[in-house]
């Protein structure tokens, strides 16, 4: 008749089975009188060998626990059956209590130090070091205890005693996880700019940029998306760049919509308010650049260039240098002139061109655009206030002015003066 064992509760795989068979043992196995103690232990459970005295592990101590599986084999011509392998459990619910009272001070440091090694089997930031282990004299905390009860239930489980299964986990961190998993740390609080201070701090730069205080909705929306990019830095803080960047996305939604509020009325009596703040200083800076150098640009083009320029001053100054560049391929013969930091209007005044276009075509002086006098300077060298005139006489369209009825008239009555005719 074949043998038959009352199966027990195989509630974990044997780690003899995981583990490989060679032990490794812990640096801080402690005394021989503590070895010693613990295989006493083995011959004497903790807790006993009472029949029905439930275990640490929930069932009866004593109750069968598979640990190696049947095997066959053949002897000579006969098929040989091995039955399975069991051991019992062996440890008491006051296991925990009893094995560290029966160690001395060094083998409760050493065990604690043991403990302390296994992966996940504390809670973070409760592992005790080994110099902590040293230091606390071997004396073990609530925790220590738990981490104990831990190990003594997983090693009733799988009918092993504890401190092989403990020597297991220490040498096999991977090993440890499959049954105390991985502690997820506690993500790390970021500290936000309070929401008050950043709508608060985009009005004041409004109130700078437009002379008028910042829409509310605004606000709300540059407060949350300023929130939004701290939470994505993980509390490294937003460099000057990334907070500009989200300024200036909610100053050019502003001063766009502005523009198109202002402008998309058949009325002008709005239209200063485009002049007003640190942008309209801006926008005249720039309408002014581009007139004084003789290129023509639209409003919304001057206005897009001075919502890029409040940027900053290096966007402003880029902005400019860009204006006298195109200058200079306007009007090459005053490259030089442009590159010193001038502009074509300043030469023009200062030759007397505007003076002489004023004169000639009646233009108030304030009127006269610098685009006119581009054949004047188109060469490589810069015409003469004089050398230009001279190209205006022969302009068809001077016939039309009043400067010439009154030349052409004057020259006739010289003329006359001098051959003593009467006219």
């Amino acid at each position: 008749m074949p043998l038959t064992v009352p199966a027990g509760p195989t509630l974990l795989p044997n780690p003899q089975a995981s583990v490989s068979s060679k032990k490794t043992t812990s640096k801080t196995t402690g005394s021989t009188a503590d070895a010693q103690a613990a295989a006493d232990a083995l011959k004497n459970p903790p807790g006993g060998n009472k029949a029905g005295k439930t275990g640490i592990a929930g069932v009866p101590l004593g109750t069968p626990v598979q640990t190696g599986a049947a095997t066959t084999q053949y002897t000579g011509r006969e098929l040989s059956t091995n039955p399975p392998v069991f051991s019992k459990t062996q440890y008491a619910v006051e296991a925990p209590y009893t094995i560290t009272m029966n160690m001395s001070a060094q083998g409760r440091a050493n065990l604690l130090a043991q403990l302390g090694r296994v992966p996940n089997l504390y809670a973070k930031g409760q592992s005790p070091t080994e110099t902590f282990a040293g230091a606390s004299n071997g004396q073990f905390r609530q925790q220590d205890i738990d981490a104990l009860t831990q190990i003594l239930k997983l090693a009733d489980q799988s009918g092993q005693d504890y401190t092989t299964l403990l020597n297991d986990f220490v040498s096999n961190p991977g090993y440890a996880s499959q049954f105390f998993g991985k502690v997820t740390d506690t993500p790390k609080a970021i500290a936000l700019t309070p929401a008050t201070a950043l709508v608060d701090d985009i009005n004041s730069k409004f109130q700078d940029l437009f002379d008028t205080p910042v829409d509310k909705k605004v606000a709300d929306a540059y407060a949350k998306e300023y929130n939004k990019a701290e939470l994505a830095a993980k509390g490294a803080g937003l460099t000057a760049t990334q907070q500009n960047n989200i300024f200036q996305k909610y100053v050019e939604q502003t001063a766009l919509g502005k523009f198109a509020k202002v402008k998309g009325t058949v009325d002008t009596a709005d239209d200063s308010q485009l002049e007003q703040g640190q942008l309209g200083q801006v926008l005249r800076t720039l309408r002014g650049a581009y007139a004084d150098n003789g290129m023509a640009v639209s409003e919304k083009q001057v206005y897009q260039d001075a919502i890029a320029g409040i940027r900053s001053s290096q966007s402003l100054k880029n902005k400019l240098e860009s204006i006298a560049m195109h200058a200079t391929t306007a009007f090459p013969a005053l490259k030089d002139w442009v590159a010193k930091g001038n502009t074509v209007k300043q030469y023009l005044d200062g030759g007397g061109f505007i003076d002489s276009y004023s004169k000639i075509y009646g233009v108030p002086r304030a009127q006269v655009t610098v685009d006119k006098f581009a054949s004047a300077f188109a060469g490589q060298v810069p015409l003469t206030v004089k050398d230009w005139e001279a190209t205006q006489w022969k302009d068809p369209m001077i016939k039309q002015t009043q400067f010439y009825q009154d030349t052409k008239k004057n020259d006739l009555r010289a003329m006359a003066d001098a051959f003593g005719i009467n006219v």
